[in-house]
């Protein structure tokens, strides 16, 4: 349905539900009405009684008419049908009592005001019903009557001219407003029918969505179970590793502790042979004394230390691999720990290799944090050793321990102003039994990465950032949430 479709259908209803209404009411006020014509004209009364119950009858036979089913034309020929038989009717008691003089053309004024107030419609309409009016008053006098009083009548027609011009002009902007009303009506009637169309196409969009959704759930769901399920299988195979890794690393230390006993015992019993030699000398050739004395003192003792040094080596390292396993397996007891304190009581354990190295240490505000108090003070101390070793030995030297809260974790930033790592080696210094830069700082290489088992056992991150000549920073973070015991 088009716009101007729309807003003749309204009007057409208006019309028909205005026409019913003021057919039944016109009729009613014929009838009420004739009690004026006793006193106005009691010698006409029976004339114009007789008048008004048929225009009442035939007002109201319009009005049941138009309430039934029609084409909107013929409710108009209907209305104009009510309108034309109203205005005859005055007319004829009008030229009944005075003609041009009457009193009663004061009947079409209601008429006209009637009809054009209330009934809605086109201006065109309108203009009709108010011409139709204005002729069967004026042409009937004209034609019939002899005007006597021409002012008087001009002026009568002057008074219904002016009251049906003024009632027009009201109906036309009545009317003008109507249609900008019914016209903004269908606007939003169609705004409203694309909106319940977009609607239902979003509904059947978001219904879909759900469903694809509800789908990705549960693969999310089978998959998130599976990745559960691979992680517990990868948590227990870790165990099993680091299991396997100690049980091979203590059981390395058996032979380890036999050869060392070896030498120990080959050491013994060298000495029992150069007494053996000492004392049995006259009885060997000079050559052949020489040769065994060299033997003893030089080759045996060589071979024994360098036995002695390989086993001191390797049970260095092993002993290094052990308490990183038992970093890694050791029950975390999480508690709040007062991390000014600690870092305190590290720095006041280290006051003489400080003073020697003429190191400085600022610490800012530390916060409290959540973690197990035996893994904090190894980490920090760690941290803090490995800033120290690499310091330069002059004046200046300093070492700033800092920390900084955001909603998930607290950070903690040691820094210092020593040799730095170059770029390449920065990856490597968290790797076990690994050492960068110049080894002239006795160690095994293991520092850095206890300080890394003990953060990721924390479900924390460390990491360095680090130029040579400027120093180095090494940061780790603790999350506020405290981790589980067996993390």
């Amino acid at each position: 349905m088009t716009k101007e479709e729309y807003i003749q259908n309204n009007l057409d209803q208006l019309i028909q539900l205005w026409g019913i209404r003021a057919s039944v009411v016109g009729a009613g006020l014929f009838l009420v009405l004739s009690g004026l014509d006793a006193i106005v004209a009691p010698e006409h009364f029976r004339t114009f009684l007789l008048y008004r119950i048929v225009i009442a009858v035939v007002l109201l036979g319009i009005a049941v008419l138009m309430s039934r089913p029609t084409y909107p034309v013929r409710r108009h020929i209907l209305v104009y049908a009510a309108v034309l038989s109203s205005a005859v009717t005055i007319e004829l008691m009008v030229l009944r009592l005075g003609g041009h003089a009457s009193p009663y053309y004061v009947g079409m004024v209601l008429l006209g005001v009637a009809v054009l107030g209330f009934i809605p419609g086109r201006f065109s309409q309108h203009a009709i019903v108010a011409l139709m009016i204005y002729l069967v008053y004026l042409v009937p006098i004209v034609v019939l009557d002899r005007i006597a009083d021409t002012r008087s009548f001009i002026m009568a027609n002057m008074f219904l001219v002016q009251i049906l011009s003024v009632v027009l002009l009201q109906r036309y902007l009545s009317d003008s407003s109507l249609i900008k009303e019914l016209g903004q009506r269908y606007d939003l009637e169609q705004y409203r029918m694309r909106l319940e169309e977009l609607v239902s196409a979003r509904t059947g969009e978001l219904g879909r969505t759900v469903s694809r959704l509800q789908k990705e759930i549960e693969v999310r769901t089978q998959t998130e179970a599976q990745l559960q399920h691979s992680a517990d299988d990868l948590r227990e195979r870790n165990e099993d590793l680091n299991w396997f890794a100690y049980s091979i690393a203590h059981d390395l230390r058996a032979p380890l502790v036999n050869i060392m006993g070896f030498a120990t015992e080959l050491a013994r019993s060298l000495r029992e042979n150069l007494a053996l030699i000492d004392s049995t000398a006259g009885e060997l050739e000079t050559e052949q004394r020489a040769k065994a004395l060299h033997a003893l003192l030089t080759d045996v003792p060589a071979a024994a230390g360098f036995v002695n040094a390989s086993a001191d080596r390797m049970n260095t390292l092993l002993n290094a691999m052990l308490k990183l396993f038992q970093l890694a397996r050791r029950e975390l007891k999480p508690e709040r720990i007062d991390l000014m304190k600690l870092v305190q009581d590290i720095i006041a354990g280290r006051c003489r290799q400080l003073e020697e190295k003429k190191l400085t240490v600022e610490v800012g505000p530390l916060p409290r944090v959540v973690a197990d108090a035996l893994s904090m003070e190894e980490l920090m101390q760690k941290l803090l050793d490995n800033a120290i070793n690499y310091s330069h030995n002059n004046q200046g030297a300093k070492i700033e321990i800092l920390a900084e809260r955001n909603e998930q974790e607290t950070i903690v930033h040691i820094r210092d102003n020593g040799r730095g790592i170059a770029k390449d080696d920065i990856p490597k210094v968290f790797e076990i039994f690994r050492r960068v830069g110049n080894q002239d700082v006795p160690g095994e290489g293991m520092g850095l990465a206890y300080a890394k088992t003990l953060v990721r056992r924390h479900r924390g991150r460390i990491w360095c950032e680090s130029e040579p000549g400027m120093g180095s920073v090494f940061s780790f973070t603790v999350p506020h949430e405290a981790v589980d015991s067996k993390q």
